[in-house]
């Protein structure tokens, strides 16, 4: 005779259901849960945004991934107690935010007093763009002062993207930047999408940089080259981009604001837009930087003239990268560059200055 338990003992199990599912994952570590969010929002998405259709006034020429990680969080975070618990306590879900000034007002409020604070101290990302201040109507404030970054978070790039040229130095855009209680530990100005503008007209990069004691990176995209000379400085910037810039440059006058400077990067896509500053152009020496990436070094004032009248100097340079090597001799013939022991010539690579003038006869 079969006892009562080995009657049971070949009954299949029901299958699992997604009930039963939620209710295990339910019973999961906070951490743990944490984790798996992590996990699956990456696979699940490619980038972080605010730019839903329905929340945009209107459309933006950028194409979006609808099933953004951000979106992907959220609605994780909804799914019931335990996951909202879960979610909002992983910060690193909410590390990157992406943020159209296009989108309506009470929407932008909402997500931005509801997801800033998630973000606690992780160290984050956060690019607002769609900015605008000529023409624009406020309603009495200016949707830029809507994204209020918190004393308690930590911002490793706080990328502005314009849509008009020229107001990198808005009065409102100071005041917003003024009004950051976080730490901001670099800076990307974007005029990759501007519609239309002022170009050639003197901005003060100096304005932009003030409020921000622990910044380190500099980064400048398509942006007009015409900065106002200035006697502040900017000491804890160690790097400095320059990619696609407009307008007259006059280098000297920007390193002077950078004395410790490590990287200076110029990265031109097609044709230069810029050139240097004939009026403001001078012979200067920095003494801090230690690597350069250039298309050719004419962008440091080393040109084919006699007389080099806005040359750079670079005492501590170790890494040299350029793409063309226009003038580069006459360069590294300067005893000041004695240093240099990388130097990337198109894809060649040299140990020294004196290996790449040898291999020149």
């Amino acid at each position: 005779m079969k006892s009562a338990s080995s009657d049971t003992e070949h009954i299949p199990e029901d299958p699992p259901t997604v009930s039963s599912s939620k209710t295990r994952a339910v019973g999961l570590p906070a951490e743990l849960l944490g984790m798996i969010f992590q996990n699956f929002v990456r696979k699940d998405a490619k980038k972080h945004a605010l730019d839903d259709e329905n929340d945009a006034e209107e459309d933006t020429d950028e194409d979006e991934e609808p099933a953004s990680i951000l979106q992907a969080a959220r609605v994780l975070s909804h799914v019931c107690s335990s996951w909202r618990q879960a979610a909002i306590g992983t910060s690193a879900l909410w590390k990157t935010i992406k943020i159209s000034l296009l989108t309506k007002d009470g929407v932008l409020e909402h997500f931005c007093s509801t997801v800033f604070p998630r973000v606690k101290g992780y160290p984050c990302t956060i690019h607002i763009r769609d900015v605008k201040f000529i023409g624009k109507s406020t309603h009495g404030i200016h949707p830029i002062h809507r994204c209020k970054i918190l004393p308690s978070m930590d911002v490793l790039q706080l990328r502005i993207g314009f849509r008009m040229e020229g107001e990198y130095d808005d009065p409102e855009l100071l005041k917003f930047l003024g009004s950051i209680e976080g730490t901001i530990r670099s800076i990307l100005l974007d005029s990759g999408g501007v519609d239309d503008g002022r170009v050639g007209t003197l901005w003060s990069l100096a304005k932009v940089l003030s409020p921000f004691s622990h910044i380190r990176k500099v980064t400048m995209w398509f942006a007009d080259a015409t900065i106002e000379a200035c006697t502040e400085t900017c000491p804890s910037v160690e790097e400095l981009e320059l990619m696609n810039m407009e307008g007259t440059l006059a280098l000297a006058d920007l390193l002077d604001m950078f004395p410790n400077l490590r990287f200076l990067r110029f990265i031109e896509n097609g044709d230069r837009y810029w050139n240097v500053d004939g009026y403001r152009s001078r012979p200067f020496v920095h003494s801090k930087l230690r690597k350069m990436c250039l298309k050719s070094v004419d962008m440091v004032g080393w040109t084919a003239t006699g007389t080099l009248t806005a040359s750079g100097t670079f005492p501590s340079l170790t890494h040299l990268n350029v793409e063309d090597d226009a003038q580069l001799d006459r360069f590294l013939a300067d005893p000041a560059h004695r240093r240099i022991t990388c130097l990337v010539v198109d894809t060649t690579t040299y140990s020294s200055a004196s290996e790449y003038l040898s291999a020149q006869g």
